[in-house]
């Protein structure tokens, strides 16, 4: 067995092993959510329907909020949102 043969017999093995480990291993789908604050303002993203997603933009001083929704490569204002509309949205029914 020469050298060539076994570095060839070697690297045929590691790409068997790693294709294996590949096409095994469960999908996984990519979560979008996440908070970042600068100042007085607050943003979160994450997903709020199929394909959508979702951008909060917190004024923490005045306590208002605004609703972006993107889905591909449509941008969406939904509006403003006050304390008032987040305790409506929010509310658990009695």
């Amino acid at each position: 067995m020469n050298k060539n043969t076994l570095v060839i017999g070697t690297l045929t093995l590691t790409a068997i092993i790693m294709a294996v480990v590949l096409f095994s291993a469960p999908a996984h789908e990519a979560q979008a959510m996440s908070l970042a604050s600068a100042g007085d303002f607050t943003m979160v993203t994450g997903g709020v329907q199929l394909g959508d997603e979702a951008l909060f933009i917190i004024d923490n001083r005045s306590q208002k909020a605004i609703l972006y929704r993107i889905n591909n490569d449509r941008v969406e204002i939904v509006g403003a949102m006050t304390p008032t509309d987040f305790k409506k949205g929010f509310s658990v029914p009695k």
